[in-house]
């Protein structure tokens, strides 16, 4: 195993910080920083993929291609819970809450908030294999 010492301004190990001699500043990058790749030298139109004659885009004056834009994309699960609720609504429903408790009633609304507007609503009450029905109304 050799030796050397810090002094040693060659000695990579020895160094602080360790790792390869930094070199010119345009050959590494600086730390925590990406480059990007320096594009190819050639005729501007080698570039450019060619398009038969009438099947080009419409172009802005720039030179870049118009392409046609539509109503956005919305990801599918923002349409889930509402259309269940869409669906769900002016139906007895039986819902569970939280707190274990089970409520019957017509669903008539709903924010979004989760509130819920249930109408001749009743709480079902188990006890073992028998259970009761109460009527409810929450203000």
């Amino acid at each position: 195993m050799e030796h050397f010492s810090p002094q040693d301004t060659k000695n990579v190990a020895g160094r602080a910080g360790g790792g390869p001699s930094p070199g010119p500043p345009s050959q590494y990058p600086q730390s925590g920083r990406f480059q990007q790749p320096s594009p190819p030298v050639g005729p501007p139109h080698s570039q450019q993929h060619q398009m038969p004659p009438g099947n080009t885009p419409p172009q802005q004056q720039g030179g870049a291609p118009v392409l046609p834009s539509g109503p956005p994309q919305l990801p599918p699960q923002l349409f889930t819970t509402a259309a269940q609720l869409l669906d769900l609504t002016d139906k007895k429903l039986v819902l569970i809450l939280r707190d274990g408790r089970k409520l019957i009633g017509v669903l008539r609304s709903w924010d979004q908030f989760a509130n819920l507007v249930l109408q001749d609503t009743v709480e079902r009450v188990y006890s073992g294999n028998l259970y009761g029905e109460e009527p409810r109304a929450y203000i």
